[in-house]
């Protein structure tokens, strides 16, 4: 930041795009054109999706406290928590999706099969 010499700070910030490449690998390939870098786009692209934070859904509740404690959010009861998680993801533009566990949609899936199965006496 106190350097004088004037010619130092263009170096400093390239202009070229041969500039980010080894003056050694420019000098060996023989690479003598100069591509302008251009200035960043200032608007990001738009997403059409809403962005989706994915949590695995369990009895005890811990994958969601631990997604609380890796935004520094306080934790208290289940209910709580998911509350408090379902408000932040509303706050930062995240829909909130508790993901099954393969085991669980299964039991669940055999627990519905069973409850259709019919039972028929044998004559």
């Amino acid at each position: 930041m106190r350097c004088p010499d004037k010619a130092a700070w263009q170096t400093r910030k390239p202009e070229f795009m041969e500039q980010l490449i080894a003056p050694s690998l420019r000098g060996h390939h023989q690479i003598t054109s100069q591509t302008p870098i251009h200035s960043p786009n200032g608007s990001p692209l738009p997403c059409p999706y809403t962005p989706v934070l994915e949590v695995p859904d369990d009895k005890e509740g811990k994958f969601v406290r631990a997604t609380l404690a890796s935004y520094n959010l306080p934790s208290s009861s289940i209910k709580e928590n998911r509350r408090v998680l379902e408000a932040f993801g509303t706050l930062t533009g995240n829909k909130v999706v508790y993901i099954q566990n393969e085991k669980d949609l299964a039991e669940k899936q055999a627990k519905k099969v069973a409850k259709k199965v019919i039972k028929t006496k044998k004559t």
